[in-house]
């Protein structure tokens, strides 16, 4: 009888230490409900260019949308039409459009700014015609990209391509003046690019 209530008070005592352990481990696990730690990345579904000559003018606007996301129907894209020996004040727009109502993240991206970096890249043979230069920064004064001057050099009518990825830093890693690219990216797109005379 007593080797019996030893081994009871024994295998308390193995409970208790066991679920001692448990309990610390799902507490250093458990996920933080703080948005700045969580730090996820966009869902976009769609991207949107608008240029408006500096000169004045009507805007020139391209779209780029995939609302089944990668892996399932291809993009529908509309053309990036810009004029040979024109400069732009560009801005970009981020959406998710999976949702009712379409969901804007651009206000997000911008508020996030150190967190985000637009790159964007000149292919085909617009490469050398077309230079992006962003013109916002973010807290640190890092360049962000939501906003650019789109540069079209004087020269015959040509084509081409606009790639443009959207890069999200998470912690450790953070976005500094190297502006190198970030492992995570929100979006990848690419514009066919027409340059007429």
């Amino acid at each position: 009888m007593q080797t019996t209530n030893m081994q009871l008070i024994r295998n308390v005592k193995v409970s208790v230490v066991l679920l001692l352990m448990t309990s610390a481990v799902l507490t250093s696990c458990r996920r933080t409900d703080n948005p700045a730690d969580a730090n996820e990345q966009e869902k976009i579904t769609t991207v949107k260019l608008k240029l408006t000559p500096t000169t004045g003018g009507a805007p020139v606007e391209a779209t780029w949308r995939d609302l089944d996301g990668p892996g399932g129907n291809a993009p529908q894209i509309t053309a990036l039409n810009l004029r040979a020996g024109v400069t732009y004040n560009g801005e970009i727009e981020f959406k998710d459009e999976s949702k009712n109502p379409p969901e804007d993240k651009t206000e997000e991206i911008e508020e996030e700014g150190d967190e985000h970096l637009v790159s964007y890249i000149v292919g085909g043979n617009a490469t050398g015609r077309l230079t992006i230069t962003r013109t916002d920064r973010d807290k640190n004064g890092l360049e962000v990209g939501l906003k650019y001057r789109a540069t079209v050099s004087a020269g015959p009518a040509t084509s081409g391509t606009l790639r443009i990825v959207l890069y999200h830093y998470t912690a450790p890693a953070r976005k500094t003046s190297a502006l190198a690219p970030s492992n995570e990216i929100d979006i990848d797109a690419t514009f066919p690019v027409n340059i007429a005379q």
